[in-house]
Formats: structure tokens, C-alpha cells, sequence
């Protein structure tokens, strides 16, 4: 089973660059970056293409488009000036027509801020948006309807920022930016097609709210096709990461958006996420506290994945190289067959896969909150010695036998050498495994908890390998259907099975529930589940 969480190889350098090449810490004199504004050529000598070339200055340019099919008005702000196909005239604004293919910005050096559409009238654009980034760039798309693919580079160390909000893009989504923090906010919009994010070193924030991806995947002339593996793919370099997936809460009110839109976000594919080491081994902040509040914002060095009211109808893959980790799934459901669209996903569903989760060395954190997991959940957490905490609540994992993970599996957990607490629990909504719950650890000092409160848990087999360490398994108002394997390595151990807590009987061989060597406590209720090798009575 180890075999399955063998780490992948980072990707190639290009991608993950060193921490010590991005963080020099050295004195010298800052030159003032607030260049003047500029000159942008607008040029529209290409039939059907409109391009905007910048120069070295901060500019700072406005687009959107008009009632008039092609026709784009372009606006100078903040003291920037245009110039028509090269010519030497400048102009405060201008409107172009016979816009229909590309739009393509290369607004040059200097700190650029780049303003497509608005909320009066959609901007459409007949094919793609080409945006090549230098200096710290801003993008905003506000309303707008890209009729092929969005596309958007960096080649220089920088800041990058865009933001996308009201917006449909036909095809895919393809942002590759360098070395330097990077902010991406895609919100209460659609991307037919895929979205591939690759950030380089840096603090990179990537937050996806009330968006669909993917749904051409499953709706396109012709049939479906076979969906794009993975539909959404994101990569951030070494550095701090948030990732979101979140709903707004309420229904699409702008009117531009297909009628049926959610706010909930599907994403009708699987999902990558790649996140690159934190800081240099030695310097790891104290992790984050168990428990607590997500954060919006990077305050700690930590990798942050969250999904939040979303359906991923494909598998989720999560690698965190070294660093702290929190993942957290709240009300939504990862990795199902559950048709959010019955007009876009297709009745035989079938497109479902596990949640994996692979760490490196760091203390690592995972929450599911009323939420589901039909192909079963995967967490490892590394070698090192940092611990974790994961806690399972109102949530049920497992039920598909044809994922990843093989038949009969709903938890495959790997603890390190730290300590590790394992709680499942309910607030109302119980827990329930339909599969095998597989844990094992390291030589810490670990705790597994199983305890309802207001519904039994339900587990069909438990499977647990405690190592070295003082070690507890406390279990109440819990169920498990078919076969117990519980074993202790050396420590001082203690076992507890309170109250309303059933395991098989009337099948030999079916529960070994086994102390190992040192003085180990007991308390068992139900005095017909058998142990061995527990010495000493705690009331």
C-alpha cells in the first residue's frame, strides 16, 4: 500500500526554481520603481486583431467593448496617452472597430495596469486574449465573453495580479507566470474548458469563487468526448500558497451569465495542485493551530487548500513538498458521481476518483466537515517528525470500488514520526466509511478517536497500525461491521471502548485487538469484544 503514496519528482527547475535564488538578503540602494506614464500604440494593422504596445513607463490602460459588434473603446488613465498604428498623434482614447478575432496586450516594462470590459455592456472577444506581463502587472476582466482561450505570461521576477469576475471564457484558461508573489481571483464566472495555473517562487494566492470549469468536458457538439485529466491544474512554486474553491452563497444577479449558472463551484473534472517547499529546512515557523479559523490572507508560512460548498466530479490530487499544510473540506463533495447539471454532466456519471493527499516534512492539517468522498480519501503525511492533525466530521467517505485506491477502501492514512491525532466525530450529521479505515504511524506518540454524539459512526473495517510511542484508541457510539485488526507496538498504550460502541460477533478471526509489549490500559464496556496484552483497569 506504501507504494501508492511514493512522492512524485518535482517538476523541472524551470518551474521550481530554488528558494535561496529568490531570497538574498543583502544592502544596497532602491531605485524608485513609480515610473511615469506612458505611450501605448494601439495597433490594428492585423485584420481582426487589435494590440496594445506599451513602453518602459507605468501604464495604466482601459478596454471595453459597445452595443457595436467589434467595436472597442480604448482609454488612457492616470496621464497614459495611445497612439494610433504607430502614428505620431496622441489621443486621450480612441474606438476601434472590425475587432473580431485576438486581442493581444503588451503594455511593456514598468507597473502596468490593464482594465478589460465593464458592467455596462458585455466585451466579446471572437477568439483569444493574449496578455504578455514584465514588470508587477495588474489585470482586471469585468463582464467579459472570450470566445476561444485566455492566455496569459510573465518572463520577468515580479508581482502579477488578476482578477476575473462576471465573465465566460469558451475554451480554456493557460497563466504561466515567473518567480514573485502572484494573486489570482476568478469569481462568479465560467471556464468551459481547462485552467492551468503555473507559478513560479513566491507567496501565491489562487482564489476560485462560484466558478464553473470544465462543463465543455461534458457539452459540446458531437457528445461529450473524453474529459481533459485534469481539468484544473495548479503549481505554485516554493513559498506560501492559498488555494480556494468557494461558493458565493447566492445566485448569479449580473444577468450576463447563462441562465442556471451556480454559485456553487463544479469543477466536472479532476484537479492537480502542486505545492513547492516553504522556507529552507531549519527556518519552518511553529505550525498552525489545530482547529483554528482559515485564513483568507498568507499571514503564516503555510500551505492552505480549501474547498468550500464545491463539487469536483473528478479525483483531487494535493502534493505539498516541505512546509506546514492545512487542507479543509467543508459542505462539499470531492471526487462524485453527483450530477450538479443534468443538462451538462452525463447520466451515467462514472468520471469519480479518490482524494489523495501526499506531504513532506511539516505538521500537517486536514479537516472534512459535512462533506463526501465516494472514492475514498488518501493522506500521507511524510517521513519527518512535525505530526498532524485530522479531523473527520459529519462526513462520508468511500462506497465506489472502481477508484484509485481499489475495492473495499475508504481511508488510507500515514502518520509520521511526530505526534498524530486521528478524530472522527459528529455535531448531527453522523460519519460514516463504507470500506476499509486503514491507519498507520510512525513512533510518536499518536491518538485515534472515533466518537458519536447524536448518531452512531459507522466503519465497515478497521484496520490499525500503531509503532513505538504511547498510543490511544478511544472509541464511542461507534460500529464497526465486518473485521477489527487493531496492533500496539511498545509504549505505555491505552485503550478505550466506552459506551454503544458494537464490533462483529459470531465470526472467529474477524477482531484482534492487541497491546504489544509495555504496561498498557484498558477500559471496554461491551464485554464481549475480545484483547490481549492490555494490563492494567482504568474506570
Amino acid at each position: 500500500m506504501l507504494s501508492l503514496f511514493r512522492k512524485s519528482k518535482k517538476p523541472a527547475p524551470a518551474l521550481r526554481r530554488k528558494q535561496q535564488a529568490r531570497r538574498r538578503l543583502r544592502a544596497e540602494c532602491l531605485e524608485d520603481r513609480r515610473l511615469l506614464a506612458g505611450v501605448v500604440n494601439v495597433d490594428t494593422t492585423v485584420v481582426g486583431d487589435l494590440t496594445l504596445d506599451g513602453d518602459v513607463s507605468s501604464n495604466r490602460i482601459a478596454v471595453h467593448g459597445t452595443a457595436v459588434p467589434g467595436q472597442f473603446v480604448i482609454e488612457g488613465e492616470s496621464g497614459t496617452l495611445l497612439t494610433l498604428d504607430g502614428g505620431l498623434q496622441t489621443f486621450a482614447s480612441l474606438t476601434v472597430n472590425g475587432i473580431t478575432d485576438d486581442i493581444i496586450v503588451e503594455l511593456g516594462h514598468g507597473d502596468d495596469i490593464f482594465t478589460l470590459g465593464d458592467n455596462s455592456n458585455p466585451t466579446e472577444i471572437g477568439e483569444n486574449l493574449i496578455i504578455a506581463n514584465r514588470d508587477d502587472d495588474t489585470n482586471i476582466l469585468t463582464s467579459v465573453d472570450i470566445g476561444e482561450d485566455l492566455l496569459i505570461s510573465r518572463p520577468d521576477i515580479a508581482y502579477s495580479e488578476l482578477q476575473i469576475d462576471g465573465s465566460i471564457i469558451r475554451h480554456n484558461v493557460d497563466i504561466d507566470n515567473n518567480d514573485g508573489d502572484t494573486k489570482t481571483e476568478i469569481s462568479n464566472s465560467e471556464i468551459e474548458g481547462t485552467l492551468f495555473i503555473s507559478n513560479g517562487d513566491g507567496d501565491d494566492v489562487v482564489v476560485v469563487d462560484a466558478t464553473s470549469i470544465g462543463a465543455e468536458q461534458f457539452f459540446r457538439p458531437g457528445g461529450p468526448g473524453a474529459p481533459a485529466d485534469p481539468v484544473v491544474s495548479i503549481t505554485n512554486g516554493d513559498g506560501s500558497s492559498l488555494t480556494s474553491f468557494t461558493s458565493a452563497n447566492d445566485p448569479d444577479t449580473t444577468g450576463f451569465l447563462p441562465t442556471g449558472t451556480l454559485a456553487r463551484p463544479t469543477i466536472f473534472g479532476g484537479i492537480n495542485i502542486v505545492n513547492g517547499d516553504q522556507l529552507p529546512p531549519g527556518l519552518i515557523v511553529a505550525p498552525p493551530t489545530a482547529g483554528g479559523s482559515t485564513p483568507t490572507s498568507l499571514s503564516v508560512a503555510v500551505d492552505i487548500v480549501v474547498f468550500n460548498q464545491a463539487d469536483v466530479l473528478g479525483h483531487l490530487d494535493i502534493e505539498n513538498f516541505d512546509g506546514h499544510t492545512e487542507t479543509v473540506i467543508v459542505d462539499s463533495n470531492i471526487g462524485t458521481d453527483t450530477k450538479a447539471r443534468d443538462t451538462v454532466v452525463p447520466t451515467d456519471g462514472g468520471y469519480g476518483d479518490a482524494v489523495e493527499i501526499a506531504n513532506g516534512d511539516g505538521f500537517d492539517l486536514f479537516l472534512s466537515q459535512n462533506s463526501t468522498m465516494q472514492y475514498g480519501l488518501s493522506v500521507d503525511n511524510g517521513t519527518g517528525s512535525w505530526g498532524s492533525h485530522t479531523d473527520i466530521r459529519d462526513s462520508e467517505i468511500g462506497g465506489r470500488d472502481t477508484g484509485s485506491l481499489g475495492p473495499d477502501v475508504a481511508i488510507i492514512f500515514i502518520g509520521d514520526d511526530g505526534d498524530n491525532v486521528f478524530n472522527v466525530s459528529d455535531a448531527g450529521g453522523g460519519s460514516a466509511f463504507d470500506g476499509m479505515v486503514m491507519l498507520a504511524f510512525g513512533s510518536g506518540e499518536d491518538s485515534v478517536q472515533f466518537m458519536g454524539a447524536t448518531s452512531q459512526i459507522e466503519i465497515d473495517m478497521l484496520d490499525i497500525d500503531f509503532d513505538g510511542g504511547d498510543d490511544m484508541l478511544f472509541m464511542e457510539n461507534a460500529e464497526v461491521k465486518s473485521m477489527v485488526n487493531v496492533l500496539f507496538g511498545t509504549g505505555v498504550d491505552t485503550l478505550e471502548l466506552r459506551t454503544d460502541v458494537d464490533f462483529p460477533g459470531g465470526l472467529l478471526g474477524t477482531i484482534l485487538l492487541d497491546g504489544g509489549a509495555g504496561a498498557d490500559f484498558y477500559h471496554v464496556d461491551n464485554v464481549l469484544i475480545p484483547f490481549i496484552n492490555f494490563d492494567i483497569f482504568i474506570p
